[in-house]
């Protein structure tokens, strides 16, 4: 067997966040990959696609559950094809939604001394109690539910499981870095966030505020109406 190359990775991504365009997961991506590469690793992007199979649809839709029914079943043995052709030394996984392969992986790996990362965008769960505490605060919003409680449950535990498999998991903030070692992530480390020099042009309007993010995302939300109610 040859000797792994310890600058070698293979960067476990979705399609999706590898888009030229969109909003915070394809920017936050892009600033993974340049800082894996300006730290000296040559970076095997490997992207999968989320499995539309008619059988993995119903799954998702009858009987959900947190993380599972996303990455395709065959997805695993390309990522060992895939280590074994570039003889990596790490394995990069972008964002906590195939963070379940980490279990699947470390079985194949970890007598290799093949080493897994990974890069939180922050866990779903988070978001997940922004979302559920929105829609309660909302006029006529349906309060927590026992529903709710039990997805959250299982968001957690699927969480522990990836976050305690990694050997390291990099963060965007002091916040998620807490909560990752909370769920049990070793070598928790906050990746400062690269700030381009694309200022908006000002043009204030009295009595008018703005935000420059992504509405559907939950934790945005919240804090644009409690800023506005602040202001």
């Amino acid at each position: 067997m040859n000797a792994l190359d310890p600058h070698s990775a293979i960067f476990i991504t979705s399609a999706d966040a590898m888009q030229p365009n969109g909003g915070g997961v394809q920017r936050c991506t892009r600033e993974y990959l340049n800082l894996a590469r300006t730290a000296g690793f040559t970076v095997e992007p490997l992207s999968y696609p989320v499995d539309q199979k008619p059988l993995t649809r119903l799954r998702r839709k009858f009987a959900p559950k947190p993380y599972t029914n996303i990455v395709p079943s065959s997805y695993l043995d390309e990522v060992l094809e895939a280590v074994s052709k570039q003889r990596a030394g790490w394995i990069f996984i972008n964002q906590v939604e195939p963070g379940l392969l980490i279990p699947k992986l470390i079985p194949h790996l970890s007598k290799r001394g093949v080493r897994i990362a990974l890069l939180s965008h922050g866990a779903d769960s988070s978001d997940y109690l922004h979302e559920a505490r929105i829609r309660a605060g909302l006029p006529g919003g349906r309060s927590i539910s026992p529903a709710d409680q039990c997805w959250l449950g299982q968001q957690l535990f699927a969480e522990m499981t990836m976050h305690r498999g990694a050997d390291v998991v990099f963060c965007l903030c002091e916040t998620d870095r807490e909560h990752a070692r909370w769920l049990g992530g070793h070598h928790v480390h906050v990746l400062r966030r690269l700030i381009e020099n694309t200022p908006l042009k000002w043009q204030p309007q009295s009595g008018r505020i703005g935000t420059v993010s992504t509405l559907v995302h939950a934790p945005n939300v919240e804090g644009t109406v409690e800023l506005a109610a602040a202001l």
